[in-house]
């Protein structure tokens, strides 16, 4: 897996109602190999995100702002490592991913962090906030030549930093295919057979969306509508 880790990669999403991950499985068998971690195949994630006072990591996705910032610390629930992260799009669509690797336990960003957050990003790292936390569960696939990597989210659940108000999408799958430089793909293939279409989504700006934490929500909420009619209406708060 240490071969296919794609820190810089051009990414494409694609959404999926659960009844036909299955269905994607069998028809990409023998095309990849599956990630196994423990004799499991599906791995738990947690993600805390960061936010500025201003909102400007959320606003600068929905304006379609190039070389913007998302800021997390991401947890590997069953191998219990946590990394933070910074994920950078850059002015020629690519995604680029820096980590640093946490001690387990650690809550919250530390100065060691934010000295390792002031050498990626702008601006007083004091001031980010967490606002939110995703949990999902993550299929993980490489092909034959080793040189793509799909990621398949499903359970997604967010929730505020007070847990009082979770929200779960049920009946949702995020694909995602990172390759090093946007190319053809088996499993791009097999989705463009069953008619579905790649879009962008972020799971940190649907989650502040579903949450009522952002503003400027009129675009997520459209992406909302398109996940309530392929799921079924599949979000439970």
């Amino acid at each position: 897996m240490d071969a296919v880790r794609l820190m810089n990669r051009c990414d494409t999403k694609f959404i999926l109602p659960l009844h036909q991950l299955a269905e994607v499985m069998e028809r990409v068998a023998g095309h990849y190999f599956i990630l196994e971690i423990g004799g499991r195949r599906i791995a738990s994630y947690e993600t805390v995100y960061y936010e500025w006072p201003s909102g400007r990591f959320y606003l600068d996705h929905v304006n379609g702002k190039l070389n913007r910032h998302k800021v997390r610390i991401r947890k590997y629930v069953e191998s219990r490592i946590q990394f933070l992260e910074v994920k950078r799009k850059t002015n020629t669509g690519k995604t680029k991913k820096f980590r640093m690797c946490l001690e387990e336990g650690t809550a919250g960003l530390t100065e060691e962090g934010m000295a390792f957050l002031r050498g990626y990003i702008s601006g007083d790292v004091v001031q980010l906030r967490a606002v939110m936390v995703n949990r999902f569960r993550r299929i993980t696939l490489v092909n034959r030549e080793m040189t793509e990597r799909v990621t398949l989210d499903v359970d997604l659940g967010y929730a505020d930093l007070t847990g009082k108000y979770p929200i779960t999408l049920p009946g949702l799958v995020i694909v995602e295919v990172k390759q090093e430089r946007f190319s053809s793909s088996y499993i791009k293939s097999i989705l463009r057979d069953l008619r579905v279409k790649s879009q962008g989504i972020s799971k940190y700006c649907l989650g502040m969306t579903l949450l009522g934490l952002a503003r400027k929500t009129n675009n997520y909420k459209r992406k909302i509508r398109t996940i309530q009619k392929i799921t079924s209406n599949g979000i439970i708060a």
